[in-house]
C-alpha cells in the first residue's frame, strides 16, 4: 500500500513523547486534550518504521493504534 497520513493513538499512555523514525512528533498527558498525534506521511518510509515512546509516568496498556481519523 501507498505510504498516507496517518494518526497514532496514545491514550493508553500517562505522560511523554513521540518519535517516528528519528523525528520528535510530539508530547502527550493523559489529562488532554490529545488523544491522538497526527504523523504526516512525509515522516513514514514503506516498510519498517521505528516508533519511539518516551513515557515518563508509566502506562495503562502497553499497546498503541495507528489510525487514519483525529480522535478529539
Amino acid at each position: 500500500e501507498e505510504v498516507c497520513d496517518t494518526f497514532i493513538e496514545v491514550s493508553n499512555f500517562v505522560k511523554g513523547q513521540v518519535f517516528i523514525n528519528g523525528f520528535n512528533l510530539s508530547r502527550y498527558w493523559d489529562i488532554g486534550p490529545t488523544k491522538t498525534i497526527y504523523i504526516p506521511a512525509s515522516l513514514l518510509k514503506e516498510g519498517i518504521n521505528k516508533l519511539v515512546l518516551f513515557e515518563l509516568e508509566g502506562y495503562k496498556k502497553l499497546e498503541v493504534e495507528f489510525t487514519d481519523k483525529a480522535k478529539l
